[in-house]
């Protein structure tokens, strides 16, 4: 008579271990979430209409630049079961650096080719992305191991400086370019008092890099983020700069939501990973969490559409009249954002980041044809409810893919490439 293999039991959700690391996490993301909620306001406020246009579409670009390396060197080490989460991530800096070298040059050079906006555009985001890659790098050292506490003051002092120095730019008139420097200046005053390169703090990380992970959410975070953030500045290329400014604004009222999100990205990621649970119970366990910031988004949302315009123009100025039409339809698209993580999240832990690029591959082009044509049209409330509708749907599909995954047969390495 032979005995049944025991069936895993599910590890039972800490919940107060998960509140605790979420109350510590909480002043961080709320500190850079008000930073770049305040920086934006004070632009909008204080810079013409196409002015604030273009300082948008420079920490646009910044952004992106930022979540590709974000996604192709953090997600990988944090979702690998075999790697100490306490260890910090010092191949990180090795990267950023070298990334943010070459942008520099990249736009140095193309700044002698370029005129008019592109041109302060493309030099502005150059000088500044340097900084805010090197920031990024040093956040994931703490992030990586839960040591929120100690990144508190670089974040403080990143917000300080970024806020401090783009309202003195725009009272000084120094023009477009020295104020966007100011979304350098920020991190690098944080890095040089938290953790600077020459830091003897930073230690060596040494495994074999998962190159094929790595290509594949790198591939995802381009094809999500970038070409929502490229459809973002198409609306520059169709309607106006001024429009553009409006979206922006109205995507940065949810951006507390968004950052929310990266901060749940790293509570929930090593506790799903542990969890002994198949592909579709983790995807209902990470709804659960997720669904609350979905929530929070739609809230958000309602509450600003019901506030009368006028109110909104006196606090962040006449780029409200532009935002107040859009708000609604950017809060389901973040919404839906916000529950893609989980879909995302559990793909990626079964071993299944090749499905979620495939998944990108075959929506990117639907995506872009559709936003494309509605702004041919000229509308950008129409677009924004487009792009909205089409998250949702993509979300749906991904979930339906993560569900799957429990008929996926894992190789011998879990999932993960070793090359």
């Amino acid at each position: 008579m032979t005995s049944e293999a025991p069936v895993p039991t599910p590890i039972s959700d800490p919940p107060r271990k998960i509140a605790r690391l979420l109350h510590t996490a909480a002043p961080n993301q709320a500190t850079v979430s008000l930073a770049n909620l305040a920086v934006v306001v004070l632009s909008a406020r204080m810079l013409p209409p196409g002015a604030f246009g273009l300082f948008v579409s420079v920490q646009l670009a910044v952004l992106f630049c930022v979540g590709v390396v974000n996604a192709s060197v953090l997600m990988p080490i944090v979702s690998d079961p075999t790697v100490d989460p306490t260890r910090p991530v010092a191949e990180a800096r090795r990267v950023v650096l070298l990334i943010g070298t070459g942008g520099l040059v990249v736009a140095v050079a193309a700044s002698f080719v370029l005129t008019g906006e592109l041109r302060v555009a493309v030099l502005a985001t150059g000088l500044v992305l340097p900084g805010c890659l090197y920031w990024d790098a040093v956040r994931m050292h703490y992030q990586g191991r839960s040591d929120y506490l100690r990144l508190l003051p670089g974040d403080l002092i990143a917000a300080l400086v970024m806020v401090g120095w783009v309202a003195a730019t725009v009272l000084l008139e120094q023009g477009s370019l020295v104020t966007m420097l100011g979304l350098g200046a920020g991190p690098w005053a944080a890095c040089l008092v938290v953790l600077p390169p020459w830091s003897a703090r930073w230690t060596s990380w040494r495994r074999p890099w998962p190159r094929r992970v790595s290509a594949n959410l790198a591939g995802d975070y381009v094809i999500a983020t970038g070409l929502d953030q490229l459809l973002t500045l198409l609306t520059a290329v169709f309607l106006s700069t001024v429009a553009l400014g409006g979206l922006r604004l109205a995507q940065s009222a949810l951006g507390p939501v968004a950052t929310l999100a990266i901060a749940l990205n790293y509570t929930v990621l090593p506790r799903l990973r542990d969890l002994e649970l198949t592909p579709s119970g983790k995807l209902r366990w990470a709804s659960k969490r997720f669904g609350a910031l979905a929530g929070l988004a739609l809230a958000i949302g309602v509450g600003l559409t019901l506030l009368p315009v006028s109110v909104g123009q006196s606090i962040v100025g006449d780029a409200w009249a532009i935002s107040a039409p859009v708000v609604l339809a950017v809060a389901v698209y973040a919404a839906a954002s916000a529950l893609g993580h989980a879909a995302t999240l559990t793909m990626l832990i079964s071993g299944a980041s090749g499905m979620l690029l495939a998944v990108r591959m075959v929506s990117a082009p639907v995506v872009t044809a559709v936003c494309v044509l509605v702004l041919t049209r000229h509308e950008l409330v129409l677009y924004a409810w487009a792009a909205a509708g089409l998250l949702v749907l993509i979300t749906a599909v991904l979930f339906i893919m993560a569900a799957r995954c429990d008929r996926r047969v894992p190789d011998a390495t879990g999932g993960r490439d070793e090359n």
